[in-house]
């Protein structure tokens, strides 16, 4: 399927959602994929960016986080879902008015619903990865905010078991297999 280049990324998704099962066949991130392709390089938005936005969104659907495109994403949010709903009725009433072929609508519905599971899982583990990633870098900030007396002193910590804590010989290095089999008495 061909689509005509487009001056925005809103643009570009209307014009891919003009196809009848697009939002409904097709991941966001496919979505945004195939939008990008379309637009030129300075109207591109980054999948991960969104979706990072996207889940920062609180129960009102208030954002948490600050962004300069929040507007768009929220206007893009709203259109893929509006899409998605409005192509899932018309396949409803494809199976609805079908006699026959109406498995084919029955397959493409569950299909959708395994692929919004997967995007919903994705952007849970994005969300989980920053959240992991932005405690650590306040915990790296946090110790070198410290002053040196502050922050907490290594210890060495004696072992139950003293044969560890004894020095150990360094091992003997042979020239060659034989040498060491000889030595260890296995070869005559």
């Amino acid at each position: 399927m061909e689509f005509t280049p487009q001056p925005t990324f809103l643009a570009a998704l209307r014009e891919i959602m003009k196809t009848d099962v697009a939002a409904v066949a097709l991941t966001q991130e496919e979505l945004f994929f195939i939008a990008n392709d379309l637009v030129p390089k300075d109207q591109r938005i980054r999948y991960g960016a969104y979706l990072r936005f996207t889940d920062s969104l609180d129960a009102y659907g208030e954002p948490t986080i600050e962004h300069d495109k929040a507007d768009l994403f929220l206007e893009i949010q709203d259109y893929i879902q509006a899409q998605k709903a409005k192509q899932r009725l018309r396949m409803l009433n494809g199976i609805m008015e079908a006699e026959k072929d109406w498995r084919r609508f029955q397959w493409l519905l569950q299909w959708q619903e395994k692929q919004e599971r997967q995007d919903n899982a994705q952007a849970r583990q994005l969300a989980k990865a920053q959240k992991e990633k932005h405690q650590a870098l306040d915990a790296v900030a946090k110790f070198t905010e410290m002053q040196p007396e502050e922050q907490p002193k290594a210890t060495q910590v004696a072992s139950p078991n003293p044969a560890i804590d004894s020095p150990v010989a360094e091992p003997k290095h042979y020239a060659n297999y034989y040498e060491q089999q000889r030595e260890m008495g296995k070869m005559g």
